[in-house]
């Protein structure tokens, strides 16, 4: 606001401010015309459009078939925005949108490097893959409760040949970034699968949420194409994690990802055991929670900088049934030796002690200062 303020008094200054400024855009049907002008019904582009470099674009509810502002506004946009590299599309359906708009949309933001769809919809997973083969130098791609009304795109579809050319294309050869949630994400992966025999492939960067029993195979063979190019992996696990934990651990093994320094793990559920029978003359031992964890863990070799855990215990009482004693011995493997923070978030405010539970049983961590436990909400997203 300083800058907005002083370029009133200074041309110059106004020049050099809106670069800054109007780097980032966010239009929407109630918003847009504070940004762009409507004079006689008709778009008017402002002359810092040459400076939007970020482009966030939000499409109204109501009935999805009724006119919408933006098959409106996309041409118009698209011949003034010349150089958005990042772009946003929340609540679209690709459907709706007029030929002309698609049309548009596609040959001017093909561009874009980084590609975020929150809340989208196609017709089929094929148009879907078509839609993302369009964007040829995308390097981040994240895909956040993007549905698609069919699903018709099996995998044999992937590697289909018709008159010398694919049937569906590849997806960008520049590609570093790939996160999802809510999202079909076994087609997505097959189609990112299926162009990794180049040599150009440089995926660095995994972030997936929602993993549960079905997408696990999937999973466990994507990360075993990425190879040893992985260096971040952040996965969320649904309730499948807990219940058939070791299904999982069949399919998953980060022994493959050679450079895989920073591990983020959200959804680590931990059910409270049953009460103890006051009739039992002999208890029964508790059974342990999170083994299908250490396996995981152990399973990696290469050299660790970050982990963090997102552990949801019912009570004290599940914390005493987490596998501390195979974790700790995880830590002590050389793969740990360099490891910089070891984050163990708890999301159990109603529960006292959980903390020192965590320090306790992971003193191998503590005593080198690495271990870092927080009790609260979970203000961190997988993507």
């Amino acid at each position: 606001m300083s800058l907005c303020a002083c370029s009133l008094v200074c041309k110059l200054w106004l020049n050099a401010a809106r670069a800054r400024i109007w780097a980032g855009v966010r239009l929407s049907g109630r918003l847009r015309s504070m940004a762009l002008g409507c004079p006689r019904g008709r778009l008017s582009i402002p002359s810092f459009a040459r400076h939007i470099v970020h482009l966030s674009v939000r499409e109204t509810r109501g009935n999805p078939w009724d006119p919408k502002w933006l098959n409106d506004a996309l041409p118009y946009l698209t011949v003034h925005l010349t150089c958005v590299h990042t772009l946003e599309l929340e609540r679209v359906t690709w459907e709706y949108l007029s030929a002309r708009s698609r049309k548009t949309c596609l040959e001017s933001f093909r561009h874009a490097k980084e590609l975020t769809l929150c809340g989208c919809s196609f017709r089929t997973a094929a148009d879907m893959c078509e839609f993302l083969a369009e964007f040829d130098k995308l390097e981040a791609l994240t895909l956040d409760g993007v549905h698609c009304s069919r699903l018709d795109a099996p995998r044999w579809d992937l590697d289909a040949w018709v008159d010398g050319q694919k049937c569906i294309r590849l997806p960008s050869a520049a590609l570093k970034a790939v996160g999802m949630r809510g999202a079909p994400m076994e087609t997505i992966l097959e189609l990112i699968m299926s162009g990794t025999h180049r040599e150009d492939t440089r995926i660095t960067s995994v972030k997936l949420g929602g993993v549960g029993i079905a997408e696990a195979e999937v999973v466990g063979r994507f990360l075993r194409e990425m190879g040893g190019g992985l260096r971040e992996l952040r996965v969320g696990f649904n309730q499948d994690f807990v219940d058939r934990g070791d299904a999982f651990i069949d399919h998953i093994n980060l022994g493959q990802n050679g450079s895989l320094e920073e591990l983020h793990i959200f959804g680590l559920v931990v059910p409270s055991p049953p009460p103890p029978d006051p009739l039992d003359e002999e208890p029964e031992e508790r059974p342990e929670s999170l083994t299908q964890l250490t396996s995981l863990l152990s399973s990696i070799r290469s050299t660790m900088r970050v982990l963090s855990l997102a552990m949801y215990p019912a009570d004290i009482r599940a914390m005493s049934t987490v596998d501390f004693e195979g974790l700790a011995g995880v830590f002590k493997k050389s793969e740990w030796a360099e490891v910089e923070e070891v984050r163990v978030v708890i999301s159990n405010k109603g529960e006292c002690g959980l903390g020192s539970v965590v320090k306790q049983q992971l003193g191998v961590l503590d005593d080198r200062g690495v271990l870092r436990v927080s009790v609260g909400f979970d203000e961190r997203q997988v993507l």
